[in-house]
């Protein structure tokens, strides 16, 4: 019998960087969960920033990622470095990520999700809350590295957006195929080699 994967620890001290990020969807909770446990569409929503994403593991909560991060987006430049992440949902509203660079930098993120409703108008708050390791010759420079996540951030929010919508859009009209769940699964084609 295989142990079940869980989220690793980075060292004590290990995080000498935080920045927030919130984001506000204009769709129910379960529909939000459904777009960040569908890893599936990272391969094609996210290109500009992943240059791949595979599942390498899973358990129940917690999947374990490769994926192929365009480091230098802002330059458009076609380079990428592998990075391992640990992704885990704790329910009802909390994702986790940890993720490990090619180096053995520690990036934690904890995104918390709050459904409002008013009427018939639903909105999730999903707030975004970073850790990283930044080397001590980048500490003066923690203004730009808060730019870059913000830019990061902004950049897969926008595509993300969108599909949050579609998702919506297709519940409205009845699509039962693929139901709201918070099952992580891969689409066909999202485990191949390479």
């Amino acid at each position: 019998m295989t142990e079940p994967i869980a989220l690793p620890e980075a060292p004590v001290g290990h995080y000498n960087f935080k920045h927030t990020i919130v984001n506000v969807a204009p769709v129910s909770r379960p529909i939000v969960l459904w777009n960040l446990l569908d890893f599936s569409h990272v391969n094609w929503v996210h290109r500009r920033n992943y240059k791949y994403c595979k599942i390498l593991a899973e358990s129940p909560r917690v999947t374990l990622l490769e994926y192929g991060v365009r480091m230098f987006f802002f330059l458009k430049l076609p380079w990428s470095s592998p990075v391992l992440m640990w992704h885990e949902f704790v329910p009802p509203g909390v994702v986790r990520h940890l993720s490990r660079s090619a180096w053995g930098s520690y990036t934690k993120v904890e995104m918390t999700l709050e459904e409002k409703r008013e009427g018939d108008k639903v909105e999730t708050t999903l707030t975004h809350h970073y850790a990283t390791h930044l080397p001590a010759f980048l500490l003066p420079f923690k203004k730009l590295f808060a730019w870059y996540l913000d830019s990061w951030s902004d950049r897969l929010w926008k595509e993300d957006s969108g599909m949050l919508l579609r998702r919506q859009k297709v519940l409205e009209t009845g699509f039962k195929d693929h139901p709201v769940d918070v099952t992580p699964r891969a689409a066909e084609g999202f485990l191949s080699p390479g």
